[in-house]
């Protein structure tokens, strides 16, 4: 194999940050237009308080659940509220 050749790993690992990249900046913009959060996307405000309390919230947060984990979001810890990354109240599970 000649030494100027890209190997097939480095070709998939770049298309692969690409995709990644893509999908989040697609998810970031579907939110700037509709105005109604996506589970795609980053939530980039650095002055989040919490909707119910105005309680601002922490810089790392610990998600509380599996949902938060995987799509972002915070339980207050003052009045133990719920919250999408984008702010908006998640109804408690019957």
């Amino acid at each position: 194999m000649s030494d100027t050749a890209l190997s097939p790993q480095i070709i998939g690992a770049v298309a692969g940050g690409i995709g990644v990249l893509v999908t989040f900046y697609i998810g970031y913009r579907k939110k700037l237009k509709i105005g109604e959060g996506t589970k795609m996307g980053l939530n980039l405000s650095t002055d989040s308080k919490c909707p119910s309390c105005n309680e601002p919230l922490p810089t790392f947060r610990r998600p509380k659940n599996f949902r938060q984990m995987m799509w972002g979001g915070w339980t207050c810890e003052k009045c133990g509220s719920e919250f999408d990354k984008w702010l908006k109240p998640v109804p408690p599970k019957q």
